[in-house]
């Protein structure tokens, strides 16, 4: 997972600028909205001259809360956004990676996720074609240190990348979609505690 460390790390460096310059977009947003509403509160004023001082700062209140929660809201967005984008480069920075990267990171996981169980394991049909050779004694070596036994399954699988396994009829899907799935809410909130 350092390699997925590395590439969070390189594209959150990215990011900073990219959310500084998101975040002023939407703070100068909201600015004209608070302005315009401002704006809106001086009419209403010159309206309401008749009533009395109460009425006035009840609106004006209301005029201003409404701007602030826009503004917020805004800002929110933005960095929903930023966020969203970041982790669809880390999920697209997996598949550009190099073939001795790549299935670095394949051996990695399986490291992870590898059971003390006799099973198969499944690839996509591009992983299988792009496979290194003598990577199906790496896959034997980690399922003996993990206490079981591994063999590359003849059948591909529709996946995106990563692998499945599967133990007595029950499968494991360790694809990178289900992983970057699975681990969503913990990854942005990383993004959002390096960024902000």
């Amino acid at each position: 997972m350092a390699n997925i460390d590395k590439i969070t790390d390189e594209i959150l460096e990215e990011a900073r600028k990219t959310a500084e310059a998101k975040v002023v977009e939407a703070k100068a947003q909201a600015s004209e909205i608070i302005k315009n509403a401002e704006e809106e509160c001086r009419k209403l004023k010159e309206e309401m001259a008749q009533k009395d001082e109460k009425d006035r700062k009840t609106v004006s209140e209301r005029a201003k809360a409404s701007a602030q929660m826009k503004k917020r809201q805004m800002i929110l967005n933005a960095k929903q956004e930023l966020i969203t984008e970041i982790l669809n480069k880390a999920y697209q920075r997996i598949f550009d990676m190099d073939d001795a990267a790549y299935f670095g990171l394949i051996e990695k996981m399986l490291q992870k996720f590898c059971l003390a169980r006799t099973g198969e394991i499944c690839f996509s049909e591009k992983d299988r074609k792009r496979m290194p050779d003598g990577f199906e004694q790496v896959v034997e070596r980690v399922a003996k240190e993990k206490g079981g036994n591994l063999t590359i399954s003849k059948e591909s699988r529709n996946i995106d990348g990563g692998f499945v396994l599967v133990y007595g009829g029950i499968e494991e899907n360790c694809s990178i979609q289900a992983l970057f799935h699975s681990e969503r809410e913990y990854l942005a909130d990383k993004v959002h505690e390096n960024l902000f």
